[in-house]
């Protein structure tokens, strides 16, 4: 687990053109197991962001020794309650993530949406401790996580 690397998918580097057919059946069948609606459109999107050399989709890959992709983020640049913000759409990894590559893509994030004079980047996810809700007859569907970048650190 070692050999994991993270690559940041951009047109520039030849790598990631070999990646990105692989990039697209992988965000195919995660959009599906995420109960994603618009997969096309999604996948779509995130290509055409590669191609073009788009920075409004940020895409990183893990890979491990043999060249396979076993994790992904793709964050996009969306509009919330008004404003713009860095919105992960998939995080899913096939391995367990190490904590130096875990922190490393926090960075890249974090870096890209500052980058782009976002204040906060937001993530939707099916996990979350609520057995306080739970107790008041609410139900767990999705959760939306927010992270400020206004504060320096």
């Amino acid at each position: 687990m070692t050999n994991l690397r993270l690559i940041r998918m951009h047109p520039k580097h030849d790598e990631c053109w070999t990646l990105m057919p692989h990039l697209e059946r992988r965000l195919t069948e995660w959009a599906i197991r995420f109960g994603q609606g618009h997969v096309e459109g999604f996948t779509g999107k995130v290509k055409a962001a590669f191609v073009l050399g788009l920075d409004t989709v940020a895409t990183w890959v893990m890979v491990n020794a043999e060249g396979q992709i076993v994790g992904h983020l793709v964050a996009i640049e969306d509009d919330y309650s008004g404003r713009k913000v860095g919105f992960v759409v998939q995080l899913a990894a096939d391995v367990r993530v190490p904590e130096t590559i875990q922190a490393d893509a926090q960075f890249e994030l974090d870096a890209w949406a500052r980058g782009k004079g976002f204040k906060e980047i937001l993530m939707l996810t099916r996990r979350a401790n609520m057995r306080a809700w739970r107790r008041w007859g609410f139900t767990l569907y999705r959760f939306l996580l927010r992270k400020d970048l206004s504060a320096d650190g």
